[in-house]
């Protein structure tokens, strides 16, 4: 049963790792990759910024929010604007249709988090401290993948 369990946790830390590379559509008709997503968030959250300071607060390069904001703003999502201190220090802020992906993306988490939360509140209290105790042992070892070693699949590559 162990290796069932780790075998499900590789199973699905996989299945994150590899949603996370697929562009998903918001409901705009356009594909968006979770790098495009983080900087509408971020410009969101933190409106009037300029490349430079997105860059830090994404902890990426300026060229990389150069580059961002020219696939966002060619598929109608963010505008770059001048500073009135300063014409030539541009800054981004979102579109109508900018503001409509940042409510759509917080839809498409909170429908996946109302579901884990119904699933979680039917668990007994033991259950719920077991998966809890789980998670917090496994986020503090180095694990990989490994060959089993309980009794009734010894040796069995846990993938």
């Amino acid at each position: 049963m162990q290796c069932e369990i780790i075998s499900r946790y590789y199973n699905s830390m996989d299945s994150i790792l590899e949603s996370e590379r697929i562009p998903r559509d918001y409901g705009i008709g356009t594909n968006l990759y979770n790098s495009e997503i983080d900087f509408i968030n971020t410009v969101n959250a933190h409106p009037n910024q300029n490349a430079t300071e997105l860059a830090k607060l994404l902890n990426v390069t300026r060229g990389a929010i150069s580059q961002l904001g020219n696939k966002l703003e060619e598929k109608g999502l963010v505008q770059r604007n001048s500073s009135e201190a300063n014409r030539k220090e541009k800054y981004f802020e979102l579109t109508d249709l900018g503001k409509g992906i940042v409510e759509k993306h917080h839809e498409y988490h909170s429908e996946a988090n109302d579901e884990i939360c119904k699933y979680l509140s039917g668990l007994k209290y033991d259950e719920r401290m077991a998966i809890i105790e789980f998670l917090e042992m496994i986020a503090e070892l180095p694990i990989s993948k490994f060959k089993c070693k309980c009794d009734t699949c010894y040796g069995k590559d846990i993938i």
